[in-house]
């Protein structure tokens, strides 16, 4: 009868062992730091507007952002980034429509489609894998 009760205690220590030394570690690039912005959306993103108007959106570690639409706007900034409403929210303004705001609809390694507040423009960003920040 001990031995039966040592033999259980011993598998339900090592089971107990093995479960707790599983790999926690994420692979999934998309998981956020403590501030929820995915770690995927951080870097430099060039794309065009309906008409046809380039367009380049860097995002920081460090909550810096630099935005520039063809001849009118080219600022820097901070954003934030909601992780529940996935927007992207920044202090730079855009003549006459405000502060620039995307809502993140879908973000890969090379792609960042974003949708406009307010709206059903959709813009198509493509990763700069030259850029070196």
């Amino acid at each position: 009868m001990m031995k039966k009760s040592l033999w259980a205690l011993w598998t339900i220590i090592m089971l107990a062992f093995f479960v707790s030394c599983g790999d926690d570690d994420s692979t999934d690039s998309t998981i956020g730091n403590d501030d929820g912005v995915p770690e995927l959306l951080y870097g430099m993103w060039r794309g065009e507007d309906s008409r046809g108007q380039s367009l380049s959106l860097l995002l920081e570690r460090d909550g810096s952002c630099t935005y520039k639409r063809s001849h009118y706007v080219d600022e820097d900034g901070i954003f934030t980034y909601d992780p529940e409403e996935k927007r992207i929210t920044t202090t730079i303004e855009e003549i006459g429509s405000g502060a620039v705001v995307y809502i993140v609809e879908m973000l890969t390694e090379d792609t960042l489609v974003v949708k406009l507040p307010k709206s059903e423009t959709r813009l198509v960003y493509t990763r700069d894998k030259d850029y070196e920040g």
